[in-house]
């Protein structure tokens, strides 16, 4: 391990981990790492885990409303009179929404508690629904994707910080593999529901219904999730965070996979960007269909995603 690395492993946020989980003896090797599959080390906790359906409420937020007004947005363009790529606004700025959220999610929480911010951001989520569905022009739409971005970012990331917090090792593994296959089967089906009611009803609807499932998740966590950071941090800091960044840009085993995530995530986000003027405008599909066609290549992606698996525990 690299003197860089060590050091970072040294950080007040760090040895923050090792106070929490009563283990000051925790060495490098005993790092925690957490995928959506593949967690080690992770210490038991004295609080009781929640029940799976808050982990996957709050987990699904974020891929549902990404994918939920994708079929919408050729008419979005039509209804306020501006071009296509401006409407394509709405995904981007989503994305980068969730990105920032999800850098400074999990120091506020370390700081302030998960319950709080959790409840603060479902509150800002609905906030944007309500925003968009009153929307009187597509700035107004922009800014409400964001809003929601940054709500539904930030239960996303908090949802795994609940897990750590709660779980061991293994019952980590295994609330996070299915809170994984409700999230990957839920964000499939998003532009299907984001079809039929933009057909149906007017893509106000989606906004609308987006509102009373963020209200719903707020009733939910507020009732079934306590506070599960139980010696919350000292102080609220992201120095640690932004110096990890040059060790891991300068590991080439992790800029070597990292890029390759970036060009498979980046080919489906050209197609959920593009497919829909392509299915709607061009070959004059309506929003449903587009949604049956988005369908069929997240099965593909999901079914590559479960051959990466299998494979490469044979393979390397």
């Amino acid at each position: 391990m690299s003197s860089s690395l060590k050091s970072i492993l040294h950080e007040p946020v760090f040895q923050n981990l090792r106070h929490a989980s009563g283990r000051h003896d925790l060495r490098e090797s005993d790092t925690v790492h957490m995928s959506g599959s593949a967690i080690t080390d992770l210490p038991a906790r004295p609080v009781a885990p929640p029940t799976l359906a808050v982990l996957v409420a709050i987990s699904a937020m974020q891929p549902l409303t990404m994918n939920v007004l994708v079929p919408a947005m050729p008419g979005l363009a039509k209804y306020f009179g501006v071009d296509y790529s401006t409407v394509q606004l709405t995904l981007m700025l989503y994305l980068i929404g969730v990105a920032l959220s999800q850098l400074v999610a999990g120091p506020i929480s370390d700081r302030v508690g998960r319950r709080p911010v959790l409840l603060w951001s479902l509150g800002i989520y609905v906030l944007g629904g309500m925003l968009a569905a009153a929307a009187s022009s597509i700035l107004t739409v922009i800014v409400a994707r964001v809003l929601q971005a940054f709500g539904a970012g930030t239960t996303f990331a908090l949802a795994r910080a609940v897990v750590r917090d709660t779980c061991d090792r293994d019952q980590a593994a295994s609330r996070l593999g299915y809170v994984s296959a409700v999230t990957v089967l839920g964000s499939m089906v998003a532009p299907l529901v984001g079809g039929a009611i933009d057909q149906d009803f007017g893509w106000r609807s989606i906004f609308g219904v987006s509102a009373v499932f963020g209200v719903a998740i707020s009733a939910l966590t507020f009732a079934a999730l306590r506070e599960t950071n139980l010696v919350p941090a000292k102080s609220f800091t992201l120095a640690p965070i932004l110096r990890s960044f040059p060790v891991l840009l300068s590991d080439r085993s992790f800029t070597v996979h990292a890029a390759v995530m970036c060009l498979a995530s980046g080919t489906m986000f050209c197609f959920i960007s593009g497919a829909p003027y392509i299915v709607v405008e061009v070959m004059k599909r309506t929003p449903e269909v587009y949604g049956a066609y988005y369908l069929i290549g997240a099965t593909g992606f999901m079914a590559g995603t479960f051959l990466a698996g299998r494979w490469s525990r044979g393979l390397g």
